[in-house]
């Protein structure tokens, strides 16, 4: 099982790595390093 993150300041890169499922992206933004968190899809299914 592979692991991947996404390190890019490129906005039109981020939007396109999003539509992967389990990919985070991280970038920098004011100083900082932000992590964009992975949506929960090994949750539950809704009843």
């Amino acid at each position: 099982h592979k692991n991947y993150i996404v390190a890019t300041c490129d906005r039109d890169l981020r939007k396109r790595i999003r539509k992967i499922p389990d990919v985070p992206i991280l970038y920098i933004r004011d100083h900082r390093y932000i992590i964009e968190r992975m949506p929960d899809t090994r949750a539950a299914p809704k009843k």
